[in-house]
């Protein structure tokens, strides 16, 4: 098996190789969906589209693609931003996977990339990383490192929680979900039937979802962080241009929308599979904050998507923080590290003690307060 890096400078250029990159991920299967070309071809174009204007140091797609007899066997999307080689975890994804049909291939075209890497002197963030995807094994499976040093730290927490319903229907969900969660759908619902006004909920999939629906939860959402800390990420360009592109080719994306006579109430975004909906993003506006209206939308979400696919068992997964509404549903979770791969070489000795340093620290301290996995060790 042969691996070809491929370096892309436009959004064009990666459109125009996209259709080979889709027609692998139709013939395997890959979760979550955002870790799929559906996804991350959006986030690339977006990018790479963003750098002729506003980025310095330019930034370049570095494309790793596996190939066999039979054609493309696999990919590893990265890009190059100065000095650092990175995965797309570090715009706007929660993580990221290599696409690849088994271990052996990915593991071929992590070691590729981390050779690449080595060679042009780049330090490789892959960002945030999971326990249990193609990547983190493959990453297990490289150490030693002959080339270069890896530092690790724990990062966070994904909250899960798993149902096995009575009956495959939304409302075999509602029965079996947590009885404070029930309790708190059921008061919603009430008070928000005895408001004035027309209150409508919509659940639009990706082609039925438009720029104006986008622009319409940035603002509201962008309004809130005003009370929040931290900068909302619809402040940021790439970020809305790439939910648009998204529409295009994500057919898992899912917003819903609370509404009040064409008011936007509260909105709850995420990707939705047979079995699954990977939450994403949610806001609502104080005003309303009486009705208690993201928990109602959350669960009026996954009513619909079982509705939709009548599954017998129902993941839903929080995907990355710990705050305590995901905590109340959790009857699983996974963890997520965060890992910086720095060449052997002299002149990045002082990063490779830094990071080191700093990730030590890190460790120490969440071992001290039971933070993460340190929490389950004894």
């Amino acid at each position: 098996m042969l691996v070809n890096v491929h370096t892309l400078n436009t959004g064009d250029e990666i459109a125009q190789r996209s259709h080979e990159w889709l027609s692998l991920a139709a013939k395997l299967s890959q979760e979550p969906p955002f870790c799929r070309p559906e996804t991350w071809i959006p986030a690339m174009q977006s990018l790479l589209d963003q750098v002729a204007t506003e980025i310095s140091p330019a930034q370049q797609a570095v494309i790793f693609e596996l190939q066999d007899d039979g054609g493309l066997a696999g990919i590893l999307p990265l890009y190059r931003k100065g000095r650092k080689l990175l995965t797309l975890s570090e715009n706007h994804i929660d993580y990221q996977d290599i696409l690849a049909s088994n271990s052996h291939d990915a593991c071929q075209l992590l070691k590729t990339a981390i050779d690449y890497a080595v060679k042009e002197k780049l330090v490789f963030i892959t960002g945030h990383v999971p326990e249990f995807n193609f990547l983190s094994d493959a990453i297990r499976k490289s150490l030693p490192l002959k080339g270069a040093w890896l530092c690790k730290r724990y990062f966070g927490v994904c909250v899960v929680a798993d149902f096995d319903l009575e009956t495959p229907d939304g409302d075999g969900f509602l029965r079996v979900i947590p009885r404070r969660q029930r309790r708190k759908f059921n008061s919603s619902n009430n008070r928000i039937k005895a408001e004035d006004g027309n209150f409508e909920v919509l659940h639009l999939w990706a082609p039925e979802v438009t720029e104006a629906d986008l622009e319409a939860i940035g603002q509201l959402h962008r309004e809130n962080q005003q009370l929040r800390s931290g900068e909302s990420p619809f402040a940021d360009t790439f970020f809305t241009r790439y939910l648009w592109l998204q529409t295009q080719t994500q057919k898992s994306f899912l917003l819903s929308l609370l509404k009040k006579d064409d008011e936007l109430i509260a909105f709850c975004m995420g990707y939705a599979t047979e079995n699954a909906f990977y939450y994403y993003i949610t806001d609502y506006d104080r005003k309303h904050a009486h009705l208690a209206p993201g928990g109602f939308l959350l669960i009026a979400t996954c009513k619909f998507v079982i509705d939709q696919f009548n599954p017998t068992h129902f993941r839903l997964d929080m995907l990355l923080g710990s705050e305590t509404y995901k905590t109340q549903w959790e009857t699983d979770h996974y963890y997520v590290d965060r890992i910086v791969i720095i060449p052997k070489a002299l002149s990045l000795l002082p990063m490779a003690a830094a990071y080191h340093f700093a990730y030590s620290l890190k460790a120490l301290k969440n071992r001290i307060l039971r933070i993460g996995y340190f929490a389950e060790s004894r």
